[in-house]
């Protein structure tokens, strides 16, 4: 699992991604970026399997701050 990242531009935040994309780790992980409540851009990764059965659960989540609650009760 990839740590939350924090980037000043969006092509920084993009090439984040595409690192995480070519890491054998980061095949089966949804990847996406966020603008940052602090400025710049947040880079999020997940089992993309998790975040599927997340929204089949009930709307798609505004903030993934409801998705991090349930992935920590996941592998709690």
């Amino acid at each position: 699992m990839f740590p939350d990242t924090f980037h000043k531009t969006m092509g920084e935040a993009m090439d984040e991604v595409a690192r995480r994309r070519a890491d054998p780790q980061g095949k089966e992980l949804m990847t996406r970026i966020e603008r940052s409540p602090y400025g710049g851009y947040r880079v999020r990764s997940m089992p993309a399997d998790f975040f599927v059965d997340t929204i089949a659960d009930g709307p798609v989540p505004i903030s993934m701050g409801h998705v991090r609650r349930r992935w920590n009760e996941h592998v709690a």
